[in-house]
């Protein structure tokens, strides 16, 4: 188990050093050839470390202070890893339809990846978190139980929700 996992740490290590540099090759290194990627603010999952470079690269434009850092010891199961995440950023550019918000942003994600069968990458890696949560520190939505909220609300025709 120690070898198994020291090299699961290794593929952490490299995922965390590929979101933090422009080299699609850092990816080639954490992920397998046909290997695919998915997070929540794709439609669907990215196939190969070329495509999740230009990925990342996005994200660093958009969020140029980018902080990228583990949460705790990765949770293994066989071949798959789970992993808490925790990403912080100052949004500076635009990403998809949203402009810059020059907003800070502090969310906390899972990784769950799976290991190729050579078990030296990954073939699979998913990351979850939170889109509400972001698009609140965003400021793109209102917060919960806010008067913004309450209007939104009225305006979509729910009403005029009461405030607990």
């Amino acid at each position: 188990m120690e070898g198994t996992e020291e090299r699961i740490l290794t593929l952490l290590d490299a995922f965390e050093v590929a979101w933090s540099g422009p080299s699609a090759l850092a990816f080639g290194v954490v992920l397998a050839p046909d290997g695919h990627y998915e997070d929540p603010l794709l439609r669907g999952p990215l196939r190969g470390p070329e495509r999740v470079a230009q990925h990342a690269a996005r994200m660093r434009v958009a969020f140029p202070d980018l902080v990228f850092e583990r949460s705790g010891p990765p949770m293994v199961g066989g071949s798959l890893i789970s992993q808490g995440v925790r990403l912080r950023g100052t949004h500076r550019a635009e990403i998809g339809n949203v402009p810059s918000t020059d907003k800070e942003v502090d969310l906390h994600a899972v990784i769950v990846a799976g290991i190729a069968t050579s078990g030296v990458r990954l073939a699979r890696v998913r990351i979850f978190f939170d889109r509400y949560d972001a698009a609140v520190q965003l400021g793109v939505l209102p917060r919960p139980r806010s008067i913004a909220e309450r209007a939104l609300l009225a305006l979509r025709g729910f009403g005029l929700p009461r405030l607990p």
